[in-house]
């Protein structure tokens, strides 16, 4: 008697672990409305975040977009703009966490996903950024700086044919994108195709001539072909250019 006691205790004491299982994986309950009141003097913080954005006050524009989403925490706009600031600065993880708050509020916002995709690049989870960016690319199939990260994403990870393929997509539809022609310039480097990465660091050239990586790798190009006048003059318009950036305190 007190053996089958002891059974029915047990499978009592396991229904109600069962129970209490449940109840912590329901779901979160909806959010609560926002006032209208709330909603307004939000609007005034994300106003005032965005003017000290302009004005180059990072942290001043960072505390007020918080300050915003403490009052109003349903405005993806207000998430993505803190999310593309966050990444701007280099907050990386929290650039993510903004940015998946907005394709959770908004999942047919472009530009979350895609500066998603850019927050996950530096943090070199390329896995991640790959689907952010093919989400993006799902809403608007035309998205050329989407194309073109896309492209880059593949390159690091070695899978240069889906690169190339993706940035070349992207010149379609900019084809005045001098990084673009970077990017394939680089990716043809490393499939072994130099006389066709060097068409493109040239292109890269004629379309921005204050591009470091356009005149560096031209002249490592030439360099290898025996061209040593050419590389000379591509290396020294290199070296120009660094030492201006590093007089202006830019980046070299």
């Amino acid at each position: 008697m007190n053996k089958n006691r002891t059974v029915i205790s047990l499978i009592l004491l396991g229904l109600l672990l069962l129970g209490m299982g449940a109840l912590s994986f329901a779901k979160d309950p909806p959010p609560a409305p926002v006032t209208p009141q709330a909603k307004e003097a939000a609007l005034r913080l994300k106003q005032n975040a965005q003017d000290l954005a302009l004005k180059s006050h990072p942290v001043e524009a960072l505390r007020a977009y918080r300050e915003s989403l403490k009052l109003n925490p349903l405005d993806a706009e207000t998430w993505l703009n803190l999310g593309i600031l966050q990444e701007q600065v280099g907050y990386t993880k929290e650039a993510e966490k903004s940015l998946l708050q907005v394709t959770r509020l908004d999942p047919k916002n472009t530009q979350g996903w895609y500066r998603l995709g850019n927050a996950l690049s530096a943090q070199k989870k390329w896995d991640k950024a790959l689907k952010a960016y093919q989400k993006a690319l799902e809403i608007d199939p035309k998205n050329a700086p989407c194309l073109l990260n896309l492209g880059m994403a593949y390159t690091v990870l070695k899978k240069y044919p889906q690169a190339l393929d993706f940035i070349d997509q992207a010149l379609k539809l900019n084809p005045n994108e001098a990084e673009g022609w970077n990017v394939k310039g680089m990716v043809l480097l490393e499939m072994q195709k130099p006389e066709e990465a060097l068409t493109c660091f040239e292109q890269a050239a004629q379309l921005n001539p204050e591009s470091v990586n356009a005149w560096h790798y031209q002249g490592v190009i030439l360099q290898k072909m025996g061209q040593s006048l050419r590389a000379h003059q591509c290396l020294q318009k290199e070296k120009s250019l660094r030492e201006g950036r590093e007089a202006e305190g830019g980046t070299p």
